[in-house]
């Protein structure tokens, strides 16, 4: 079993030909770069992805810029992040990955995988954005009230401010936490002490990107460009679609802006923790769905 406490904090920096950038290499077996959400850091996602780890695959997983020891500088959008992590994998000599986007990584993981089809063997879109918030019915339900303010600029660092706010809870507020993620699903999850322990560490991880806040601020900018829709016909590899219906933080018309825009866009119905689809009822079958797609496209 792999012991993951020695991977969180072991990040790596290189000067690689779009800029410097600090990321994870976690694991040995199939390559997967793998794009993490907003709020959350590269540090957050090895003891959730630890199934991943555990069946062969090595996670390779840049801090986007703005977060950890990545600048952000001029590298605003999530073409930018695409480019910037090619070049990475040129430094790391890997020619062929499958990318994974979680949440606020996905428009990220799209553009790689429009931008750079040749390296792509495979993508992942979970639990991801795919379009720009151009109307309230892409947002979260619970904050689609404020899409009228969101959308001017000068109103936008109050929801920073909130962010930075939310960065200071402690272990006490897992529950709420859990709560908050994995809404509907809650009743699923309030006794998961798997759950709670990883949402721990997941506070722990917010908290860190909140004292340095560029990154989340910039991914902000991003879900309100419209380049971060992800164009009808851009993706030619094969896509697996994962997403709850019940998400309460990416709404599922997401998943079926995907299925939509990407032709070789695959989805199966699976009950999961809400946005925290590492849990749940189906939790096991998802991962094992999303092994053998990995499996599938390296054996393409």
């Amino acid at each position: 079993m792999l012991d993951l406490p020695q991977f969180t904090d072991q990040t790596c920096r290189v000067s690689a030909a779009a800029g410097d950038v600090e990321f994870l290499d976690v694991g040995e077996g199939l390559p997967v770069l793998y794009f993490h959400g907003t709020g959350a850091g590269a540090h957050s996602m090895p003891p959730l992805e630890r199934p991943l780890l555990e069946d062969g695959c090595r996670l390779i997983i840049p801090n986007r810029p703005g977060y950890g020891g990545t600048p952000l500088g001029d590298r605003r959008s999530a073409a930018d992040c695409a480019d910037l992590t090619a070049a990475l994998l040129d430094r790391l000599d890997l020619e062929r990955v499958v990318v994974i986007g979680t949440s606020g990584g996905g428009p990220a993981a799209a553009a790689f995988a429009a931008r750079h089809p040749r390296r792509c063997a495979g993508l992942v879109m979970q639990c991801a954005q795919s379009h720009a918030w151009d109307h309230s019915r892409w947002l979260p339900e619970r904050q689609r009230w404020l899409y009228p303010l969101l959308r001017y600029r000068r109103l936008r660092p109050a929801l920073n401010a909130a962010h930075r706010l939310a960065g200071r809870l402690t272990p006490a507020s897992v529950g709420p936490v859990i709560r908050f993620f994995s809404g509907p699903r809650f009743d699923d999850l309030r006794d998961d002490e798997a759950a709670r322990r990883l949402m721990d560490q997941l506070i722990t991880s917010s908290a860190r990107c909140a004292r340095q806040p560029a990154g989340v601020d910039n991914d902000l900018e991003i879900l309100f460009d419209p380049a971060s829709t992800v164009p009808p016909n851009s993706i030619e590899c094969p896509t697996l679609v994962i997403h709850d219906r019940a998400d309460p933080v990416v709404p599922f018309c997401h998943a079926e802006w995907t299925r939509q825009a990407v032709t070789q866009a695959h989805w199966t119905e699976h009950t999961l923790g809400g946005h925290l689809i590492w849990f749940g009822r189906d939790a096991r079958a998802m991962h094992a769905e999303r092994m053998r797609f990995v499996r599938e496209v390296f054996g393409r």
